[in-house]
């Protein structure tokens, strides 16, 4: 959404809608307006947003209509969606984490959703502004932001609505006292988006594949998505690179994986290790599957992968794997048609399931496997895993003797 310039089909400044007065125009976009109103009899200053579609509605007078009969279909449909997010907002207004809203009502053959006014500056503006003076987020300042804004949206998924457009832009950090607020939810967008995609509410970085296909299921997992690259964005922030600091849009990322080349998106760990908890990158890399079936299911289950105690009965159990790269290696040899070296023991290399409730015990057990597995004395580079992502890596050194290979007498 735009900023406040305001437009033609804009309200005049002063016009009264249900006791309020219109001061000024906030923010416009291709799905609506927003307003800041003052309540004329109570003082206290809202957020008006009102729907209008640009590229399928136009304002004559002060009401609002289709453009034309082809757009009349849409046009309900959408308001439908809007007048039913609407009524779900507002019997969450007492919600952290999402904007308060406190009144719904129909007017002009269009509908007004009433929410309380946030003085605040977007993450994006305040990501900027923190790494160009030397001081990006840390997991601390990571945790203040997500921890509400998961749970207010655990509810609204609860709810049965999905935000679609989540993004640095679009959460709001309080002026008070640096409270996150998600603003901008998009229900009515979907089928308006279905006439013109020029509205369809999706950023490319933040979209995932589901909201890129036709045919594409949307649910609270395009949600996740949307966090996880919001979480790398914050984690990436304090990268040498500044061009490790922008997502990369999902089609460049499923493109990748149908050419068989690496993904262009950093994962989480490779960006944040060493200034974040190895488990919780895991847990912003399980976000950023491309596969919904594979992401972290719900807010709840990714405040508990994040370390929330009090969502600590939705953490699933860890999953641990280890791979032995030196075997990996002779492995991949053996593939090429090489010659191997002289080896007694089968090269086995699978992912080896590690029963462990930490990263420290994934790895404790992970040495003890890698000792029992070759029992030849020498260095032995294992990978942990976790969530699919490699989470750490280490030299093993075993002190076995050389078995005899004396030939047995006869």
């Amino acid at each position: 959404m735009s900023d406040g310039t305001a437009s033609n089909d804009a309200l005049p400044r002063g016009t009264v809608l249900r006791g309020y007065s219109i001061r000024q125009v906030l923010g416009q976009g291709g799905f609506g307006i927003v307003y800041r109103a003052r309540h004329i009899e109570l003082g206290n200053v809202v957020a008006i947003k009102e729907y209008l579609p640009a590229e399928l509605a136009v304002r004559v007078g002060s009401s609002v209509r289709p453009r034309s009969a082809a757009y009349e279909e849409f046009y309900q449909d959408g308001l439908r969606r809007f007048r039913k997010e609407g009524q779900a907002l507002v019997a969450l207004h007492d919600q952290s984490g999402i904007v308060s809203c406190r009144d719904f009502f129909r007017r002009n053959n269009t509908a007004y959703l009433v929410m309380e006014f946030e003085a605040g500056m977007p993450l994006s503006q305040v990501l900027r502004e923190r790494e160009s003076e030397g001081r990006p987020f840390s997991e601390e300042d990571l945790m203040e932001v997500v921890v509400p804004l998961l749970e207010g949206l655990g509810h609204v998924h609860a709810a049965g609505m999905v935000h679609r457009d989540i993004k640095p832009s679009n959460l709001l950090l309080r002026e008070a006292n640096g409270e996150p607020v998600l603003i901008d939810f998009g229900a009515a967008k979907l089928d308006v988006a279905g006439q013109t995609k020029s509205m369809a509410p999706r950023t490319p970085g933040y979209a995932a594949w589901e909201q890129i296909v036709p045919d594409g299921e949307l649910g609270p997992w395009t949600d996740i998505y949307a966090i996880g690259v919001l979480l790398w964005r914050i984690v990436a922030g304090g990268s040498p690179s500044s061009e490790r600091r922008s997502p990369v849009p999902v089609e460049g990322r499923m493109d990748a994986i149908v050419r068989g080349v690496p993904d262009p998106l950093p994962s989480a760990i490779e960006v944040g290790r060493g200034r974040f908890n190895l488990e919780i990158l895991a847990a912003i890399d399980k976000c950023l599957n491309l596969r919904y079936r594979e992401r972290v299911r719900d807010c709840f289950e990714l405040l508990g992968m994040l370390g929330v105690k009090a969502y600590s009965q939705y953490k699933p159990a860890p999953r641990y794997f280890v791979r032995d790269m030196w075997r990996q290696k002779r492995r991949d040899m053996w593939n090429q048609k090489r010659r191997p070296l002289d080896f007694p023991y089968p090269l086995e290399v699978d992912f080896v399931l590690v029963e462990a409730e930490t990263l420290d015990q994934a790895i404790e057990i992970a040495r003890q496997h890698t000792r029992d597995l070759n029992p030849i004395r020498g260095s032995y580079e294992i990978a942990v895993f976790c969530f699919s992502k490699e989470v750490h890596r280490e030299t093993v050194e075993v002190d076995t003797p050389w078995p005899s290979r004396a030939k047995p007498r006869h």
